[in-house]
């Protein structure tokens, strides 16, 4: 069996977790005896660090990525991009004879359905979001069906610009609006695209949002996590949080609690891990609080060892999470958690491994105590059950994938 993974990042390039679950798949289902060839853009020379036992072909792109800035959403749902994306697919896909197309990256899907018009080769998609529902997602944090065009240029318009747009002034908005008139547009063929295909999404929350929006065939299976091979080290006194600095992954709730964290933990240090546009702000509490401490993007072998060092791993999102990366690799590392009660976060975290709060301060910061008072309980538990973590995370999920693959063949 040989398989076509499309993606329009892939590492070194890598804006998330998606990426990185896309290379871990790879790798495991090529030892598991299906053939992988990841398709992606070539954005330039960086080289990829990890060993693969998978082959990867990069055609060419017109976009070159220089100082790690990725481009923007808009280089993946032009036209051009969906024409060069099909024509790209269809040669590697043909030449290469694969067997199955896996849509790992969301912007790959039209180019992918267009190029399967003369492939026909069965297709999967697995969607990690929520956008070919709504480009905006905020229609979804409290209901599962997505807005109307009313709800969306007004409600969800008026969130976007109020929460995610620094410098108000009329130029902006008007530039926002356009924005938003080709996000709807985007967010329309990318529905279009995932029509009558087998989807895969990432949790049962997911699953059951994408029903509620008319979508059919759809498959479970999680994110693909990467075991640690030291899975029980010296904690120090530290907290962390891993993920975008913007107010969905709940980075507000953060900054509203962290000098009470401060006064009550000052033995603690607090590290920050990541980019986005409320980093200004946290870097205002660092320069008030020493044991605070906000550090960049790292690699993902970074990240993981501060996860294993960590005593307590924060996840405080008021989006609704499709899955939660950020979770499982924490229990991976044997390290307890406190999350919020959004999205597919609960389903993660079974109450021995840590705490499952509502997405408020005072709720997260309650929630943060019982994480640290309980610490030794959490850590023991996750540590003796880490054979039902290594099967919901790891070995699980290059075997679903597999007997897909046979299903969609047959």
């Amino acid at each position: 069996m040989k398989v076509a993974f499309l993606i329009e990042y892939f590492p070194p390039y890598a804006t998330g977790g998606s990426e990185w679950s896309t290379f871990y798949l790879a790798r495991q289902l090529s030892k598991e005896k299906t053939e992988v060839v990841v398709i992606t853009p070539n954005y330039g020379e960086k080289k990829l660090q990890e060993k693969v036992n998978f082959k990867i072909i990069k055609f060419p792109f017109y976009k070159k990525i220089k100082n790690s800035h990725l481009p923007g959403n808009f280089f993946y749902t032009n036209p051009l991009w969906i024409i060069w994306t099909a024509i790209n697919f269809y040669l590697t896909v043909k030449s290469e004879k694969a067997d199955v197309i896996h849509v790992q990256g969301k912007y790959c899907l039209p180019g992918a359905r267009l190029a399967n018009l003369f492939l026909r080769k069965p297709i999967i998609a697995t969607l990690r979001d929520y956008q070919p529902i709504c480009n905006y997602g905020f229609c979804l944090y409290h209901k599962n069906k997505g807005c109307t065009p009313a709800e969306y240029f007004g409600s969800d318009f008026h969130t976007y610009y109020e929460e995610y747009v620094q410098d108000k002034n009329l130029v902006n908005y008007s530039l926002n609006i356009l924005f938003a008139i080709w996000g709807r547009l985007a967010k329309n063929i990318l529905a279009q695209a995932a029509r009558n295909i087998k989807i895969v999404v990432l949790s049962k929350y997911q699953q059951n949002v994408y029903l509620a929006n008319g979508f059919k065939n759809i498959t479970v299976i999680g994110n693909s996590i990467v075991p640690t091979k030291t899975p029980k080290v010296t904690k120090k006194d530290q907290l962390v949080y891993v993920g975008r600095l913007t107010p969905g992954k709940g980075v507000n709730l953060l900054i509203s609690i962290i000098p009470e964290i401060c006064k009550k933990y000052p033995q603690y240090q607090f590290l920050l891990i990541g980019s986005g546009f409320l980093k200004g702000k946290l870097k205002a509490i660092t320069l008030k609080f020493n044991n605070v401490k906000l550090l960049d993007q790292l690699d993902h072998e970074q990240v993981l060892k501060i996860l294993e060092e960590s005593k307590l791993s924060i996840i405080p999102s008021v989006w609704p999470e499709p899955f939660g990366r950020v979770v499982a690799e924490s229990l991976m590392c044997n390290t307890p958690v406190v999350v919020t009660n959004r999205g597919a976060l609960p389903e993660l975290v079974n109450k021995r491994w840590g705490v499952v709060t509502q997405a408020s301060p005072h709720a997260l910061l309650m929630g943060i105590k019982n994480g640290l008072a309980n610490n030794h309980k959490y850590e023991t538990n996750i540590y003796d059950d880490r054979k039902q973590l290594l099967e919901t995370f790891v070995t699980s999920i290059p075997r679903k994938y597999a007997k897909l693959y046979e299903e969609v063949t047959k």
